[in-house]
Parts: C-alpha cells; sequence; structure tokens
C-alpha cells in the first residue's frame, strides 16, 4: 500500500512454474482416469469381471470432488494394482478420486495471475484435461494385448504410477495455494467472501438449481460417451 492509500498489485514469475505443475497434475489426473477404457476387453478377462464392471472403473472416477489429494489418490491405486488384481479394491481406491481440477481451472488462473492472462491461462489449463483423456485413450491399448498377461498389465500400471509419483513429488516441493499478495482487485475480493454463506445462497436459487441439473446431466452423458468412445468405434 503506498502512501497514497491506493493498494497496488504484483504478481511473480513463480507462476508460470506454478502453471506447469498445474498442467502435469492435472494431465496425469485425466491420463489415469481412462487406464481401462481403451482395453476393455482385455481388462474384463484379466481381472474375470464384467463389461459393465470394467466401464464402472472410469466413470466412479467422476463421482466424488474432494482436492489436492486426488492425484495421491491415484498413485497409491496404480502403485497397488501393478502388484494385485482385486477389482473391488481398485474400484474402491478409485471411487475417493476425483475430477478437482475440471472445477480449479478458473480459480487458479484468477489467483497466480493478472487479468489480462487469466484468459490464456484458464484456456492451457482446460486444454490438458482432454490431452490427458487422449494419451489415456491411446497408450494402454499399445502395452496391453489380448490375451492380456500380469506382466503387461504391471508395466501399464507401475508407468502410470511412476508418472503420476513425479508429479505428487512436484506438487508437495513447488505448488502452492496462491501468492503471498493477490494480483488483482478482484482476487483479493474473493479472499474476503463467506464460502458457506455462498453455497447456502446458491443451494436455494431455484435458477441456479435449474442450471446445476442441466449442466450437470449434459456434462455427465459427455464423459460418459468419452469414456466408452473407443468401444463404441
Amino acid at each position: 500500500m503506498p502512501e497514497t492509500g491506493v493498494p497496488t498489485y504484483r504478481v511473480y514469475g513463480i507462476r508460470w512454474i506454478q502453471l506447469i505443475v498445474y498442467v502435469l497434475a492435472t494431465f496425469a489426473n485425466a491420463m489415469c482416469s481412462m487406464t481401462f477404457s481403451p482395453i476393455e476387453s482385455e481388462a474384463s478377462k484379466f481381472y474375470s469381471i464384467s463389461t459393465a464392471e470394467v466401464n464402472t472403473l472410469t466413470i466412479i472416477f467422476l463421482f466424488l470432488y474432494v482436492n489436492w489429494y486426488n492425484i495421491i489418490h491415484m498413485v497409491i491405486t496404480n502403485i497397488f494394482n501393478a502388484y494385485n488384481n482385486d477389482y473391488w479394491i481398485y474400484i474402491k481406491f478409485r471411487s475417493i478420486g476425483a475430477p478437482f481440477f475440471l472445477n480449479s481451472t478458473a480459480l487458479f488462473a484468477a489467483r497466480w495471475f493478472p487479468p489480462s492472462q487469466c484468459d490464456i491461462v484458464t484456456a492451457i489449463c482446460s486444454m490438458a484435461y482432454p490431452l490427458g483423456l487422449a494419451i489415456g485413450s491411446l497408450v494402454p491399448s499399445f502395452i496391453v494385448n489380448d490375451p492380456p498377461t500380469s506382466k503387461e498389465f504391471f508395466i501399464l500400471l507401475i508407468s502410470e504410477a511412476g508418472f503420476t509419483v513425479l508429479t505428487v513429488f512436484l506438487l508437495i516441493i513447488i505448488f502452492r495455494s496462491g501468492p503471498p499478495t493477490p494480483p488483482s482487485p478482484s482476487e483479493e475480493y474473493y479472499q474476503t467472501i463467506n464460502l458457506k454463506e455462498d453455497l447456502i445462497n446458491l443451494l436455494t436459487n431455484r435458477h441456479y438449481l435449474i442450471l446445476l441439473m442441466g449442466f450437470g446431466l449434459g456434462l455427465a452423458l459427455f464423459n460418459t460417451i468419452t469414456t466408452l468412445l473407443y468401444q463404441l468405434i
């Protein structure tokens, strides 16, 4: 705050490092969520489960919205299943995680970047998730063949686990929830908002609930079709 009383806002160079880590985490999150979708028949044989159960492994990943620990859960899941083929243990870990990154993209951009850069940063972060889905839909079919073997599944899951371990390491060492000072007046105002009060107001707003149901159903259909796309074509 200068002597004139007009607040000044600053951005930090480390914001670009934060962006790289965020993109890697989002990419890893999406890639892991698609592990079994492109190898549905092979996974069905390997785990001795039905097609519906294999697809549930991917769709249930969208069920809960938790926090940054989602990526750690995915590490535990992949490491465990590299040495174990218990379907129900796997689905238990899958249901813990969720696409929190989908909801935090705009928040991340506003918290670290000035308004003039928020749009481009939001676009970059948003592209990391579909790119992860694309890679996650492609790589497993190159590693796992028909008939599947334990070695192939081990290579697939341990490779994903290694990448997510690296991501978690970067998150713990480098990533921060926000800069020491806000980069803009809007972000400074946001930090004073009563989240609990606003949530109650939203859930009692009829127009918002209509929007929530419409968009939620649309997004659910889109994600489900995306999950099954490889099998459909």
